[in-house]
């Protein structure tokens, strides 16, 4: 039987619950044919690892009336079928930039021909390892940082990849690997902020205290609030409380994922982490009443 975009799309609603996916089919050109130089209209961009909580972080900023979204999940990358590929995360990968550029203009004339959007967010996890090059192409940008404690993270990730990236692998090799993947992007992270003094956010303090996300992107805070103004998903997809998240992780494999880590202890007390507490599964505090998500 022909496969069809439309086939895979109904096997992949079937398979998810299970955690199984087919890959969609993808006929675009691997760069995009259209091109441009720069981008010069203001860009937020937020520098994230995978399972960090950042569709939650989107969907908050996503209620102003002023930022839009080059795509639904806030991911530009998603329009590049050259930064989706599985290689995207190798920093020596080629990324035809000006491809990238052109895609990313072409979007922005399409949703917002009248300029009403004065900011647009920008979250592709991958951004992490070439955001040196990507920032140079856009005059008006603006940075932060967002990391999540390492126990949740990895938690939020297991289920979410074990079948596709690992199929087949003995969990425990996955729990340690996925913590070595944490540690090597946060130490990208903390580079970052230490290199060029960008704002850092954790997700735990977001879910604390949500417009701190604003304060650190420097924002107006008296901007209106459209809710679903951009297209945003609803939240509810990573918005799980730490415990229901943490239970993904047995006590073993949170002492993996420790001892993973114990040789790191500058990375942890950049982002304010602690391996007794990840131990201990005492995971982020209170969430505020204003945050939109399901607790």
């Amino acid at each position: 039987m022909q496969e069809t975009p439309k086939r895979k799309l109904r096997i992949n609603k079937l398979l998810r619950p299970l955690g199984y996916e087919v890959d969609q089919l993808d006929d675009r050109p691997y760069w995009p044919r259209a091109r441009a130089k720069r981008i010069e209209r203001p860009f937020l961009f937020l520098l994230t690892p995978a399972g960090s909580g950042s569709a939650d972080i989107a969907w908050h900023l996503s209620r102003r009336s002023d930022i839009g979204a080059l795509h639904h999940s806030f991911e530009g990358q998603r329009l590049v079928r050259g930064l989706m590929d599985s290689d995207r995360w190798w920093p020596e990968k080629f990324v035809d930039y000006e491809a990238v550029l052109g895609a990313w203009s072409r979007r922005i004339a399409e949703t917002d021909p009248a300029g009403r959007y004065r900011f647009w967010l920008e979250k592709s996890p991958a951004n992490l390892v070439r955001h040196r090059q990507l920032f140079s192409y856009f005059p008006d940008h603006r940075v932060v940082v967002n990391n999540r404690a390492p126990v949740d993270n990895i938690a939020a990730q297991v289920r979410r990849y074990l079948f596709k990236e690992y199929h087949g692998a003995h969990r425990p090799l996955v729990v340690r690997h996925l913590a070595r993947i944490w540690l090597w992007r946060s130490r990208l992270l903390m580079q970052a902020a230490q290199e060029h003094g960008y704002p850092c956010v954790s997700y735990e303090a977001f879910r604390r205290a949500p417009d701190s996300i604003v304060e650190a992107f420097g924002l107006d805070f008296a901007a209106p609030a459209v809710i679903g103004a951009t297209g945003a998903a609803v939240p509810g997809g990573e918005a799980k409380s730490s415990q229901e998240i943490a239970r993904n992780l047995t006590e073993h494999e949170r002492e993996m994922v420790v001892d993973e880590l114990s040789g790191a202890p500058e990375v942890l007390a950049f982002f304010g982490y602690d391996l007794a507490t990840e131990l201990a599964g005492e995971f982020e505090g209170a969430v505020s009443p204003d945050f939109g998500g399901t607790a």
